[in-house]
C-alpha cells in the first residue's frame, strides 16, 4: 500500500516538472498566453484537465515557472562565479559569461515573462516580488552583475553592464552584428574596469 502510494507521488511530481518545463519551452518559442493550459497538454500528451489538477490557474502555473525559472538563474549564477577569477579579470570574466547566460532559454524564457509583465499587472505583481528577491541575493557566491549592493560607483558599473547586455540581448543588429557586439562588450569591460577603480569618483 505503502509502495503505491509512494510511486503515485513520485509520479505526481514527474507530471508537475514536465509541465513546468513545457511551460518554459513554450514561453521561450511563443510567449505566454490564455491557451497556455491546452498547449501544454498536447505537446507532453496529457489532457488538459490533468495540467488543471496540478495548476488551478494560468497564473498558479506562471508562479511555478517564474519559481522554476530563479532558481535555474541562482544556479547558473552560482556555477559561474564559483569559477570566477580574480582582481581586474573577473570584471571581464562576469561580462562574457552574463551575456552567453542571457541565450540560454532559461533567461530568454524570464526576459520573455518581463516583456509581458509591461503589459499585463496580473504578471507583473506576480513577477515582482521574486525578482526584488533575486536582484537583492546575497548568497556568498552571487554574480558580481546582479548582486545588489556595495559602493555606488561598483553599483553603477554592475548596472551599466547588466542593463546593457540585457538590451543587446533583445536587440537584433542589423548588419555586421559580431563585430558591433564585439565593441560593445570591449567597451562595457572598459567601463566596468573604471569604476571599479579606488581612484575612481563617486556615482552621484
Amino acid at each position: 500500500m505503502s509502495d503505491g502510494r509512494d510511486r503515485r507521488i513520485l509520479d505526481g511530481e514527474r507530471t508537475r516538472e514536465r509541465i513546468i518545463e513545457q511551460a518554459v519551452r513554450l514561453i521561450t518559442a511563443g510567449g505566454y498566453h490564455r491557451g497556455v493550459f491546452m498547449e501544454v497538454a498536447a505537446a507532453i500528451g496529457v489532457s488538459p484537465a490533468t495540467i488543471a489538477y496540478h495548476f488551478q490557474t494560468r497564473e498558479i502555473l506562471l508562479q511555478a515557472v517564474i519559481v522554476h525559472l530563479q532558481g535555474a538563474r541562482q544556479r547558473m549564477l552560482q556555477a559561474a562565479a564559483a569559477h570566477a577569477p580574480c582582481g581586474a579579470a573577473r570584471i571581464d570574466y562576469a561580462i562574457d559569461v552574463y551575456g552567453r547566460m542571457l541565450e540560454d532559454p532559461v533567461f530568454v524564457a524570464f526576459a520573455e515573462i518581463e516583456r509581458l509583465a509591461r503589459v499585463d499587472p496580473a504578471i507583473e505583481a506576480t513577477l515582482s516580488v521574486a525578482q526584488a528577491a533575486f536582484d537583492r541575493a546575497e548568497h556568498p557566491a552571487a554574480f558580481d552583475l546582479v548582486q545588489s549592493g556595495g559602493e555606488p560607483r561598483l553599483q553603477t558599473g554592475r548596472d551599466i553592464a547588466r542593463l546593457t547586455l540585457e538590451g543587446l540581448s533583445c536587440a537584433r543588429l542589423s548588419f555586421d552584428a559580431e563585430h558591433r557586439r564585439e565593441d560593445l562588450f570591449a567597451l562595457l569591460k572598459r567601463t566596468a574596469r573604471m569604476l571599479s577603480r579606488e581612484d575612481a569618483p563617486e556615482a552621484s
